[in-house]
């Protein structure tokens, strides 16, 4: 009994762990342990299977994901090309209306501007012809009131220069006849200091007044003297120069009535072409740009 109970301890201690040893002992361990975690080859078919089916799976609903956003981007593009047409239609109906009503204002701006400049042409030449006119008038006054003044001033020496030097005399009582009166003025001129041109003014004054008015008792005073008819004929031509006068005040007044009056309408005239010229402008700009618009717009929708 006692030699057995020593003999596996002499074993344990005659057994030595080399470095061979220790190489093959841990080969037998993986090998165990390789041996127990290994699967049979069944398990692994069922293990690729189900790999394979969670795969397929995930595949498929990656799948019907992506249809279904496709579906959607579908339905979205439909949905936004039929708003885009629907908008294109409008925007074509929208810029033909903006031309047509483009076209009718240049139109009638065309017209206006015809209409004006026709206007502005005839209110010009209507106030150069008036200006003309107050011209002419205005040198026919003023050679009247001239005539009127000399004449009346003529008037007024020669009844003098008869009363100084001819006073008493048979001539001074001459009348009746205008014959008489003109002879009779002329004697009365001749003896008196008076130059031939004024002579000759006054004789055709005397004239004139006489042939107009042969019978008017205003050349007959009612002392049927020469000087009185003198007198009377002195009083009606600055009666006459008044009246000149007052004409040309109120042919003044008119003129310039009227002249102003013309250049307040070319003046208006004026501005509303400009502003009518512009406006023409700006619907020729806008007519242009939309007939762009509607060619680009046009042929989106083709």
């Amino acid at each position: 009994a006692g030699s057995d109970s020593r003999r596996p301890r002499a074993l344990v201690e005659s057994f030595q762990l080399t470095p061979a040893t220790m190489k093959t002992f841990g080969a037998c361990v993986v090998c165990l342990v390789a041996a127990a975690h290994a699967v049979s080859p069944m398990q692994q078919v069922m293990s690729m299977m189900a790999e394979l089916k969670e795969k397929v799976i995930a595949d498929g609903k990656a799948e019907d994901q992506t249809y279904e956003n496709y579906t959607k981007f579908c339905v979205k593009t439909k949905r936004d090309t039929g708003y885009e047409i629907t908008d294109g239609e409008k925007n074509v109906e929208e810029l033909s209306a903006t031309i047509e009503k483009a076209t009718s204002d240049i139109d009638v701006a065309a017209t206006r501007i015809q209409e004006l400049q026709t206007t502005i042409t005839k209110n010009e030449a209507d106030l150069q012809a008036a200006q003309d006119i107050r011209k002419s008038e205005k040198a026919e006054h003023a050679t009247a009131e001239a005539e009127l003044e000399e004449a009346s001033d003529m008037l007024g020496r020669a009844i003098k220069t008869l009363s100084e030097k001819l006073g008493g005399s048979a001539l001074l009582q001459e009348s009746g006849k205008t014959d008489g009166l003109v002879k009779a003025l002329g004697a009365v001129v001749d003896a008196a200091a008076f130059g031939k041109e004024e002579k000759q003014s006054l004789m055709a004054f005397v004239e004139s007044a006489t042939r107009q008015a042969p019978a008017v008792p205003a050349y007959t005073s009612q002392s049927g003297g020469i000087i009185q008819t003198l007198e009377d004929m002195k009083e009606k031509a600055k009666d006459d120069l008044n009246n000149l006068q007052k004409e040309e005040k109120a042919a003044q007044h008119s003129f310039s009535m009227l002249q102003q009056s013309l250049n307040m309408q070319i003046k208006a005239d004026q501005k509303e072409l400009e502003q009518v010229k512009a406006s023409k402008s700006e619907a020729e700009e806008e007519k242009a740009t939309s007939e762009g618009d509607l060619d680009v717009s046009t042929k989106d929708l083709a």
